[in-house]
């Protein structure tokens, strides 16, 4: 990373910035624009955007982080040739579904273009606003679907409140963790409101490792960084929850989301080996079939090939859904090394010391790392990742320099 990071950005560098994540998600799946064109704006900004990174991509050996997903890149392209060779789907079907994937490209464009922290953390409160403001007003016209490519869809309330199927939700944790670490260095108290706030929309979305991740995450980090109180006041909350000291409705949210944890638990003490386990030892020891795609990967399966069916009718039959089991998923979509390298990149990130205002993108990196077990964050939100390895790029060329000014003193 050059020394001039950019005070300033052209008009068409921020209006891409925001643009390529955006287009990434298909607009949100938004029922107002047909959904082929949607797709089509992200399988055309694709290639634009990898045309405009050439910079970033040519400079990437020298990068800490971006000398490992170059070469991720290039294993998606190959797992393409593979799932046509090995399972008959066509290249084209490969695209369409391996596109959201290759959406990593984007680390190379900030690279390119070298965005400042200011613009970055812009860039993460606008995507996280722009999601809340379409996440409460597809809430707002429940049981209509506003967000979503299928219209017919009966929206779940299982657990006491609806849950939209949204793309781009993750940055709420992001922006979470940055507000967090705003608040520990400012002091501001509209910090401290919006990292509560942003925590309630974690909760109103109901996804249990998701609330609980980023809780004992954040939590942590503030209790480390802040004084005793927090320690107090949030762990005697925590454990009065755990310890079902707290009564709750039986129609409440957390109610609904605990007898689901409880059901589970019930079905491993009769002896029912944990679900996800399952997926684990299918997915590493029975779904690859060769040496080649063991390595490479098999490619992304689409539903409307023959190698997609292969996969819905496991998902239906087993219930193995591989976006359930993160390193898996990874694993038999695009091979063996794949995984090492992502292993290796988030291993650096967790492992990385970085300066006070920038802990929050090691933070969403350790959330990655736990939410990855029993989901997929780490190939589903390619965007939030490329934000957060930019960042730690950042820092990291920041502490290089101050190295080199202390040695030349």
């Amino acid at each position: 990373m050059q020394s001039n990071i950019k005070s300033s950005l052209s008009t068409f560098s921020q209006f891409w910035m925001i643009f390529f994540p955006i287009s990434s998600y298909f607009f949100y799946s938004y029922v107002g624009i047909d959904p082929s064109i949607e797709k089509a704006m992200y399988f055309v900004a694709l290639p634009v955007t990898i045309l405009l990174s050439f910079h970033g991509l040519y400079k990437s050996q020298s990068k800490k982080y971006a000398k490992f997903l170059l070469p991720i890149f290039g294993i998606m392209l190959l797992s393409m040739v593979n799932s046509s060779i090995f399972h008959g789907q066509s290249f084209l079907l490969s695209y369409k579904v391996t596109a959201k994937y290759m959406a990593i490209i984007y680390l190379f464009y900030l690279l390119t273009i070298k965005p400042n922290v200011k613009q970055i953390e812009r860039l993460i409160l606008i995507l996280c606003i722009t999601y809340i403001v379409l996440w409460l007003y597809g809430l707002y016209k429940v049981p209509q679907v506003v967000f979503g490519q299928d219209l017919d869809e009966v929206i779940d309330d299982s657990r006491g409140i609806f849950r939209l199927r949204m793309a781009g939700s993750t940055i709420v944790v992001l922006a979470f963790f940055m507000s967090i670490n705003k608040y520990i260095i400012s002091k501001k108290k509209v910090w401290f409101l919006f990292f509560s706030f942003l925590y309630v929309v974690i909760i109103l979305h109901v996804t249990r490792q998701v609330i609980v991740f980023s809780f004992v995450i954040g939590i942590f980090y503030l209790s480390y960084k802040t004084k005793w109180k927090w320690y107090v006041l949030f762990g005697s909350v925590f454990f009065y929850v755990m310890a079902g000291t707290v009564q709750f409705a039986d129609d409440s949210i957390v109610s609904k989301i605990i007898n689901i944890s409880e059901e589970q638990a019930k079905d491993q003490k009769r002896g029912e080996e944990d679900i996800r386990i399952q997926e684990y030892k299918h997915f590493f020891f029975n779904y690859t079939e060769n040496f080649f795609t063991f390595l490479f990967g098999n490619g992304v399966s689409h539903g409307e090939s023959d190698f997609g069916k292969k996969d819905t009718k496991l998902a239906k039959e087993y219930l193995f859904w591989d976006s359930d089991v993160g390193y898996a998923h990874i694993f038999i979509r695009f091979g063996i090394i794949s995984l090492a390298i992502y292993i290796i990149v988030l291993y650096k990130g967790v492992k990385q010391k970085t300066d006070t205002r920038l802990v929050y993108p090691k933070l969403y990196i350790i959330y990655l790392v736990l939410a990855n077990i029993a989901s997929t964050p780490v190939l589903w939100e390619p965007i939030l990742l490329s934000i957060s390895l930019y960042l730690l790029e950042y820092d990291s060329y920041q502490h290089s320099l101050q190295k080199r000014k202390v040695v030349c003193q």
